[in-house]
């Protein structure tokens, strides 16, 4: 079954709906080879220590440089995720708060990103305190018979 996020920009509510496995990965290796960018950028600095000034001013401009243009692709991102959001690019662009960008691709990411829900439905046990369900004795013998010792 499909999953939707709700999400709210510049005024208006959205449902963006999860898109299919092979469109998910597709969007998934664009956002991989953005972060890939980033540490090549990194591994590309002068290989001095971070706890110089010149080496931690370095990394300090890289980061500075790929940060003051994220919110931009992000959007480009959400846009390329949800075309939920079509017509009202324009309008996006102009009216949304970047808090609300964030929000709305954190929502797209854990679409996206199939261990999103796996993550929060264990951050919800833990939180609650409860334990998750372990392995039974069948299931023990069915993968190899392997069991504790006492």
């Amino acid at each position: 079954m499909m999953k939707t996020a709700k999400v709210s920009i510049a005024g208006r509510q959205y449902t963006i709906n999860e898109l299919p496995r092979k469109q998910n990965a597709a969007w998934r290796d664009r956002v991989q080879g953005l972060f890939d960018e980033v540490t090549g950028e990194i591994r590309g600095l002068p290989e001095q220590e971070i706890g110089s000034r010149v080496g931690a001013a370095d990394l300090i401009e890289s980061l500075t440089r790929r940060l003051t243009g994220s919110v931009d692709v992000i959007v480009d991102l959400i846009f390329s995720y949800a075309p939920e959001f079509g017509d009202d690019a324009q309008r996006i662009n102009e009216e949304a708060y970047d808090s609300e960008i964030l929000e709305a691709f954190w929502a797209v990411a854990k679409l996206a990103f199939p261990f999103g829900s796996l993550i929060q439905r264990v951050s919800s046990l833990t939180a609650s305190g409860q334990k998750a369900d372990q392995t039974g004795e069948s299931s023990r013998k069915a993968s190899g018979g392997l069991t504790p010792k006492s």
